[in-house]
């Protein structure tokens, strides 16, 4: 996801610290102003890899499908998926101190 800097959602914050409500809101806000791409990894790829490679694999997938290339990604976690488009950065934490990730976190939910 690309948060367009212009409309950063007010309130935007770990999706965990957010009430259900809250979350939907932003949800919505986040979807008509930022560059949003999903993947996904079913439960036959996750058998076959395991959940940490098919988590990764699916981060990559979902940078590969930004329609503008980013510059750089922030993965939450201590990982960063090899075979990105770009370089990236792990951040332990990331949804409570990025904004991005943050926003990211509330669509994954």
């Amino acid at each position: 996801m690309i948060l367009d800097p212009n409309a950063i959602p007010a309130g935007l914050n770990d999706s965990k610290k957010l009430t259900a409500r809250r979350r939907e809101e932003l949800y919505e806000q986040i979807m008509a102003t930022a560059t949003v791409s999903i993947a996904s990894s079913g439960a036959s790829h996750i058998d076959r890899r395991d959940i940490r490679k098919a988590s990764l694999d699916a981060m990559r997938r979902a940078v590969a499908g930004l329609t503008i290339p980013p510059a750089h990604v922030l993965c939450d976690g201590r990982d960063v998926p090899e075979g990105l488009i770009c370089s990236g950065s792990a951040v332990i934490k990331g949804d409570a101190r990025s904004l991005s990730i943050a926003a990211a976190s509330i669509i994954a939910k």
